[in-house]
């Protein structure tokens, strides 16, 4: 299943605003050499401003803190996915199965008691990530930690990857309290969680996101600042989300 997602993109810059196609050179990998893979997200690039395509050395997923949640930085951010960004390709395919699962519980959306994520609560922990095309500022071949930053990335997929430990079919208790309210996670979700790392469409691309079903991240558009231009993406931000 595939939904098409708009982008959602501010260029804080002179030039035009409107979107336009990024890729044009018909490199391996790129849309129009078949479907998109099973297990894999393809991104479809779009500049939001005229010009080259970026030259920001690596693409990456990056999980991160969706929360503000007392105890922790501001935002804790992991990498899970992490290579050479390719300037003009037509699509970018990150296979899901390449995006490792996050490591540290401080990025996680959970339930927390005394500065402990409870992963045994009725609600269970999920992450999320989103990705991005980064600089690599220290020039040392891979993106730390500390050159994450959503605010200066040079482009950002409008598109979720979660992770969960468990699957969670619509109506059990992660996504509804007994008497059908939803909970956190299911004003967040509008079907079902799928086990392991899976893409989610947004609906809609914006701020208050809420995710369609597992596997319906294909096809979404991936915002890209143009090499010549200084401009701000806007990523997606999930209902009752703090960040990013």
């Amino acid at each position: 299943m595939q939904i098409r997602i708009l982008v959602l993109a501010v260029a804080a810059c002179t030039e035009s605003s409107s979107l336009t196609d990024a890729g044009t050179d018909g490199k391996p990998g790129d849309a129009g050499l078949g479907p998109c893979a099973a297990r894999t997200l393809c991104l479809q690039p779009k500049l939001v401003t005229t010009g080259p395509p970026p030259t920001a050395p690596r693409l990456v997923v990056a999980w991160f803190q969706p929360r503000h949640v007392s105890g922790l930085p501001p935002m804790p951010v992991e990498i899970g996915y992490d290579v050479a960004f390719v300037p003009s390709l037509a699509r970018y395919d990150i296979p899901l199965d390449k995006v490792r699962a996050p490591t540290t519980d401080s990025v996680l959306l959970c339930q927390w008691d005394q500065g402990q994520c409870q992963h045994t609560a009725p609600i269970p922990p999920i992450g999320f990530a989103l990705p991005l095309v980064l600089e690599d500022d220290n020039g040392n071949g891979h993106i730390d930690a500390s050159e994450i930053s959503f605010f200066t990335a040079r482009g950002g997929g409008m598109t979720y990857t979660v992770w969960s430990q468990d699957a969670h079919a619509p109506g059990t208790r992660a996504l509804a309290y007994s008497d059908g309210t939803p909970t956190y996670l299911g004003e967040i979700f509008t079907q079902s969680i799928a086990a392991g790392v899976q893409s989610h469409g947004l609906l809609p691309a914006g701020f208050d996101s809420k995710l369609a079903g597992p596997d319906t991240g294909d096809g979404a558009d991936f915002a890209l600042c143009p090499a010549s231009s200084s401009c701000q993406i806007t990523l997606p931000r999930l209902v009752g989300a703090e960040n990013p």
